[in-house]
């Protein structure tokens, strides 16, 4: 059992650093085809953001849209993660 939680929680804590190092790049203006590392990022991340997204979408703030769904997934996360 101890094995198994392990995994998981590496695994989650390998999501919580592409989704950062993602809003990291996004704040800085990266786009997802910048280059090979910002594509792979954004490719990993959109398959577990999508459905998050898909619930919530962007606000738009001004001329601004502002995405909380990565934020969200951080704190689902998090959640998951205190409960392991």
């Amino acid at each position: 059992m101890g094995l198994i939680r392990g995994l998981i929680n590496g695994v989650l804590d390998v999501v919580s650093i592409l989704l950062i190092i993602r809003i990291i790049m996004s704040f800085l203006g990266f786009s997802k085809h910048s280059n090979r590392f910002t594509e792979i990022t954004f490719e990993i991340t959109d398959v577990i953001l999508a459905p998050i997204q898909k619930i919530v979408g962007p606000i738009q703030v001004g001329n601004v849209l502002l995405d909380f769904a990565p934020l969200i997934l951080l704190v689902l996360i998090n959640i998951i993660q205190s409960f392991i």
